[in-house]
């Protein structure tokens, strides 16, 4: 369905093996996170295995001066590989859907591939800016990778850990393309 998707898990269910596995794997973090949500266990270890790590406020970082520094960063790179990391949904509060992150997200990253060639992005698939970068990745049309925990595990609003399988993680995703457009993004 998406050729230049790859989805696979950790043997473990624990999130800290695909959060390391993504960050070492990429030339730069880029960390999504909500106002006011500035640390977490989650960032310290990300930034912690980061080669670069680059924090977006999503929605008080403007989307083409957050791209202009992505792309000031990647500079040095001839192809890289971004690691799209940050909160998980629950942490963007109610008013803020899935799809709103998400939108986000892939504006700032269609302004990056604009103008620079990108040889992959990394995300663990977790609901939030993970979610948001796994679906800039299949419609901007650039090899993802999503590693998730075992179980292709998600947490949701209710902070609950749900597994799925490889079938429902696709038809999420389907159903989250379904939603947008590349034509609905401003820049």
């Amino acid at each position: 369905m998406y050729p230049r998707l790859t989805l696979s898990e950790t043997p473990s269910s624990n999130y800290a093996p695909r959060t390391i596995e993504n960050a070492t794997s990429a030339d730069l973090t880029l960390y999504f996170h909500a106002p006011g949500v500035e640390s977490s266990s989650g960032r310290t270890l990300t930034e912690s295995h980061s080669n670069r790590f680059l924090p977006i406020v999503v929605f008080s970082d403007p989307p083409i001066e957050a791209a202009n520094r992505v792309l000031e960063i990647l500079q040095p790179y001839p192809f890289p590989v971004i690691n799209i990391a940050g909160n998980r949904q629950h942490k963007f509060g109610v008013k803020c859907t899935q799809s709103d992150v998400t939108k986000y997200v892939l504006e700032i990253l269609t302004h990056v591939t604009t103008f620079k060639k990108i040889h992959g992005f990394r995300t663990g698939g977790q609901t939030g800016a993970d979610w948001g970068g796994l679906i800039a990745g299949v419609l901007l049309d650039v090899p993802t990778v999503a590693l998730f925990p075992a179980g292709f595990r998600q947490q949701y609003m209710n902070r609950k850990n749900i597994d799925h399988t490889q079938d429902e993680i696709l038809a999420k995703i389907k159903e989250s393309v379904d939603l947008l457009s590349l034509d609905s993004i401003r820049l």
